[in-house]
């Protein structure tokens, strides 16, 4: 089957499917950054919804920031070679999770072990805006849920499955309505409601954001958490939805347990926004919080959250006067915000898809091995090695490689691993040997990056940030650094792989623009 673009161009699909779900499959093309989606089948109706899709498409202001696509919206129809729409064009959406992994802690500290409570309040922040955008558009998600939501580890977050959203025709005067309510975040009015036979409005949308703003914040579903007290058997969570029964209902049918994060770690306002999307809304849903309320009250809470003295991954309100998370980790021995060597490890060989060691071991790997894949493993040894140098500072951490090398691969790679290890010995010492210096700065109008360079490899970043989202300063930013760009309530300037270097690059901007922190470290590869 051959397959073109709206102006008659030929489209080619790449490697194997992406993904398949009840209406479509998805596949890589070789347009650069888009994926096609064709449906197994594809009425006038439907035709027409798209069409109207791609004319009217919502702002995306992180395309236009950060050049992040935040929205994985259809640019264009794709006509099979008959000339009858088959499926869309639309971005790729690469290098995120699903956001389930980000609020559920367990699978957080194996893929982004670095997140930290105000990591999940900037994701909750950029979601809540994306929201807002595509309701003034006259857009209602109608099946909004974590699936449908991915985030990268600069905590940009990205819509995906924009095709199922409810669309209006105002030309014709009709309503595509969606066609599909997923359980657990179906608000409590609609829940046993056919999708297809209700125009929803952004109060059903209201709804489903509070759940996905508290599970990010509080790591669980807010009418899943605590201790059913009521005399019959415990409902399911639709069926909570539907009773408004939650820890916080008037009912006290439900009750915190011992696990139970409190609402009041939370900033007042998030604190007042919960309590009247499920509360007050549960009855009346125009009192629920719109996105534009959320952001509002994120952005305040994120300027008043810091970093604890004892454990750096600890973030809390600075008004609760203490660090909740050490508190909690102390009285229940778990530390959703923990930080583990093995974890990290994950993070940069899991989700960046980096290694060696996703093979199973196996004693015929010997035989299928050639000089060139060993010049290979030997490479990756060395970059594994010069990844945990960088974040833990001790050759402790060079033997554990070692040894794992050699329990797995054995002879085969003893030759190979013994080579790799004297390399980074060598260059550790060399490291070790250089004497410190502080570093110093100015800022030279016209550069087009203020950062350090980029070396191949995987290297640990420290980013440099302006505390500010005036237009004006960015602007007067720009003027020095063409590559500064506006990050939510801030403005990042430039990355650096020395921590001192970034230090003395904060003090600069803080004498110039009145502000100048760095931020936490990420960890990125640029290959070789």
């Amino acid at each position: 089957m051959s397959y073109f673009d709206s102006t008659g161009h030929p489209l080619t699909f790449q490697g194997s499917p992406l993904g398949s779900g009840g209406e479509g499959t998805v596949w890589r093309t070789d347009r650069k950054g888009q994926v096609a989606k064709i449906y197994y089948s594809l009425d006038r109706s439907q035709t027409r919804k798209l069409e109207l899709m791609i004319k009217n498409p919502p702002k995306d202001r992180s395309l236009e920031t950060s050049n992040h696509i935040s929205i994985a919206w259809p640019t264009d129809l794709i006509n099979d070679s008959k000339g009858e729409y088959v499926g869309i064009l639309m971005p790729a959406i690469d290098r995120s999770v699903e956001l389930t992994k980000v609020y559920n802690p367990k699978l957080r500290k194996k893929i982004l072990p670095g997140f930290t409570w105000k990591y999940l309040h900037v994701a909750a922040k950029n979601l809540a805006w994306i929201i807002r955008d595509i309701h003034a558009k006259g857009y209602v998600l109608g099946d909004m849920k974590p699936q449908n939501i991915r985030v990268n580890n600069s905590a940009l977050v990205s819509i995906v499955d924009t095709d199922s959203f409810q669309v209006p025709d105002h030309a014709k005067k009709e309503i595509y309505r969606c066609t599909v309510f997923s359980p657990e975040f179906t608000p409590p009015e609609l829940i046993g409601e056919t999708a297809s036979n209700i125009t929803q409005t952004p109060c059903h949308d209201n709804f489903r954001l509070a759940v996905i703003i508290y599970q990010l914040l509080f790591g669980i579903h807010p009418f899943s958490t605590g201790e059913w007290k009521g005399s019959e058997e415990k409902p399911d969570i639709d069926r909570l939805i539907q009773q408004g029964y939650w820890i916080y209902s008037y009912d006290k049918k439900v009750q915190p347990s011992r696990s139970t994060i409190s609402l009041n770690v939370v900033h007042p306002e998030l604190k007042s926004l919960f309590l009247r999307c499920f509360n007050d809304g549960h009855q009346a849903p125009t009192l629920r919080p719109t996105a534009n309320d959320w952001c509002n009250a994120l952005e305040q809470a994120i300027s008043e959250l810091i970093s604890c003295k004892h454990l750096p991954n600890h973030v809390y309100r600075k008004s609760y006067r203490r660090c909740h998370w050490c508190e909690r980790s102390k009285d229940l021995g778990v530390d959703i915000f923990s930080v583990s060597s093995s974890s990290i490890t994950n993070k940069s060989f899991s989700f960046k898809q980096l290694l060696l060691t996703n093979q199973s071991p196996s004693s015929n790997l010997s035989k299928s091995f050639h000089s060139s894949q060993l010049k290979k493993v030997k490479a990756n040894i060395i970059r594994l090695g010069k990844f945990l140098i960088k974040i833990f500072g001790d050759f402790f951490w060079l033997a554990i490689v070692t040894v794992f090398i050699l329990i797995n691969h054995q002879s085969l790679f003893l030759k190979t691993t013994s080579s790799a290890i004297v390399e980074l010995l060598q260059s550790s010492l060399n490291q070790l040997s250089k004497p410190s210096s502080t570093p110093s700065y100015s800022l030279t109008p016209g550069q087009d990056t203020c950062g350090g360079p980029n070396p191949p490899g995987i290297d640990t970043w420290y980013p440099v940030f302006v505390r500010t989202d005036d237009d004006e300063t960015l602007h007067e930013i720009n003027k020095f650094c063409k590559d500064a760009y506006l990050d939510g309530d801030k403005i990042q300037v430039a990355s650096f792989l020395n921590r001192a270097k970034a230090e003395a690059f904060a003090e600069i901007l803080k004498k110039r623009f009145g502000s100048g922190e760095v931020g936490a470290p990420h960890i990125e590869d640029h290959g070789r």
